[in-house]
């Protein structure tokens, strides 16, 4: 696989005109062969040219049509006459909005430079060279945007003179919340399920409401009142992890306290990440935030997080593994890796969400381009309860028995057509 240099992340953004955030779900939801590293101090894409190719023909689906009209003009610069004839026709005639050129469109050499075109289409901030100092100084230091500002001021040529409230733009762009503005804007629980923070979306609504309910009510007989250790993808509302933590208060049948120092969160959005780490560390100024105190966030793919040496420790009986797309090979590896790793303890429930719409399934079956190739079927449930019974009798000697909690559950969110599976992991013999 022939490597591209690195490519900005809000230089992809800039161009889709979509969030950072969303670039980052998208690549992921869509198997592209990408990491995500710190490269001179700012988040970078390393790509290679097919995955940049298919990560515009995986979203441009998503774009309002002058969005794709004004991505379009933006390639006809860089194409030839002919391939440009091609890209608008199909723009003005494909409903989808999709650009559906050929796969051999970048090794043609029409896109030969595609990460120079793409550095010169997006705009950086100048800060972004030193994210990482910027957002150690606020979150581990302390520092306030004044402070932050003074100390970046002429740290490059580029930055040059940097004014506090440049400074507090950008955290606030970035996600990095002050403590007053996680008092002002989420000051409980309650108000923090509920709101729209920082414009970012709420994956709630009346299907996932009663979903909810549905893993709770299993999750009760399942655990009855022992401590729950929570691994899971909450998103940045925290909706799911609140409802589980504040439920012991219920007072007809309560599950058992949630242990947040015995808990694992993760999310990969760097936006998303930073609201919630905003929130963790400010949980004293929102009322009910002690369900945060000592939680653990993982800024990182799910996957990942359970093989870090800093969690191999943890041990859960809650995991939901909340995923916006299809099942996938990052999945199966979340799931091995849970067993792998020895981060379940018995009973648990698990409980998985994927997307079940005719195109994920499409891409279940099919794959996700040269790289990542499909599955003999797109029974998701099949192929999650599959993964999970070979993890298990592989990692665990056949000792643990993988059991269905309830028929999948098809639901409707805010978008997609969504999957909830729930599956109890107990011992084969216990003593």
């Amino acid at each position: 696989m022939s490597q591209e240099p690195y490519i900005g992340i809000s230089s992809v953004a800039t161009e889709l005109s979509m969030s950072v955030s969303e670039i980052h779900r998208r690549m992921q939801r869509n198997e592209l062969p990408y990491e995500t590293k710190i490269i001179d101090g700012i988040p970078c894409f390393t790509f290679d040219q097919d995955a940049i190719y298919d990560l515009f023909s995986s979203v441009v689906d998503v774009l309002e049509r002058k969005n794709l009209i004004e991505l379009g003009k933006s390639l006809e610069s860089r194409v030839s006459a002919k391939k440009w004839d091609e890209i608008r026709d199909s723009i003005e005639d494909h409903d989808s909005g999709y650009i559906p050129t050929s796969s051999e469109m970048l090794s043609s050499g029409e896109f030969s430079d595609w990460s120079d075109f793409m550095k010169k289409c997006g705009h950086r901030h100048p800060l972004d060279s030193q994210y990482s100092t910027i957002r150690k100084m606020f979150f581990e230091e302390g520092k306030t945007p004044k402070e932050i500002a003074k100390a970046m001021s002429g740290k490059t040529k580029k930055i040059g003179i940097i004014m506090e409230k440049e400074v507090a733009d950008y955290l606030q762009t970035n996600g990095m919340l002050s403590t007053e503005q996680i008092k002002e804007t989420v000051p409980s629980i309650d108000v923090l399920v509920d709101t729209q923070i920082n414009d970012m979306r709420r994956y709630d609504g009346d299907c996932k409401a009663i979903a909810r309910e549905i893993m709770l009510d299993v999750t009760r007989d399942v655990l009855g009142e022992q401590e729950v250790h929570y691994f899971g993808l909450p998103s940045v509302n925290f909706i799911d992890y609140c409802a589980i933590a504040t439920d012991h208060l219920n007072p007809i049948r309560p599950l058992g306290v949630l242990v947040p120092s015995r808990s694992l969160v993760a999310e990969s959005g760097v936006k998303e990440g930073n609201i919630m780490e905003s929130i963790i560390r400010n949980h004293e100024v929102i009322e009910g935030g002690e369900i945060f105190d000592g939680l653990r966030l993982y800024p990182g793919q799910i996957k990942d997080a359970v093989k870090r040496d800093k969690y191999k420790k943890m041990r859960f009986n809650f995991s939901f593994l909340d995923f916006i797309g299809g099942f996938c090979p990052s999945v199966e590896e979340t799931m091995c890796n849970m067993f792998e790793k020895g981060h379940l303890n018995y009973p648990s429930v698990v409980f998985v969400t994927l997307n079940n719409g005719s195109r994920e399934r499409t891409r279940v079956l099919k794959g996700r381009g040269p790289t990542v190739q499909g599955y003999d079927t797109d029974d998701q449930p099949k192929l999650v309860r599959d993964a999970l019974s070979h993890c298990s009798d592989k990692y665990t000697s056949n000792s643990i028995i993988v059991e269905e909690l309830f028929t999948p559950q098809h639901y409707q969110d805010n978008v997609d057509e969504m999957i909830l599976m729930g599956y109890q992991l107990k011992k084969r013999n216990p003593r």
